[in-house]
């Protein structure tokens, strides 16, 4: 019975979301692909979440300089435009730092494999309309999932 709850065709079942996802390299900021990627993260940092000033964004959207130099990643549902996003910021050279660099201090034995073969993954956002689904239990999986598991099904 897992099986073929886990292996249902998409659509079957209201609580398996379908995706379909898209990645970016930064040459064009300015797309209407990075326009919803950074309204998204405005919208889940700035107002859902607190953790940034809303007044620091004025345009509504939230964006730094680290996004010039990062992969894109965005998930968006089958009917409701972008529901999620991540980046993978990327080091071109050796002197260009991660963001988390920023905000930690590395242990001092600590040594780097070189930095352009390295990369951080940062700024995770999902809508929160997608973070519990209707019939999810605590565990973030639908109810059905968890009886078939606890059953040894």
């Amino acid at each position: 019975m897992l099986l073929k709850l886990l292996f249902r065709r998409p659509g079957e079942d209201p609580l398996i979301p379908n995706f379909t996802f898209q990645h970016q390299s930064p040459e064009n900021l300015e797309s209407p692909l990075f326009e919803e990627i950074f309204r998204l993260r405005y919208e889940v940092y700035c107002h859902e979440c607190g953790y940034l000033d809303p007044s620091e964004y004025r345009d509504g959207q939230e964006s730094d300089a680290y996004d010039g130099r990062s992969i894109h990643i965005a998930g968006h549902g089958l009917n409701d435009g972008i529901v999620g996003t991540v980046r993978l910021v990327l080091a071109k050279s050796p002197a260009e730092q991660f963001t988390f660099e920023e905000h930690c201090r590395v242990f001092d034995d600590y040594k780097f494999p070189p930095r352009e073969r390295c990369g951080e993954i940062s700024l995770l956002v999902v809508r929160k309309t997608y973070r519990r689904r209707a019939g999810d239990s605590p565990e973030a999986v639908s109810r059905l999932s968890l009886r078939c598991l606890r059953a040894g099904a």
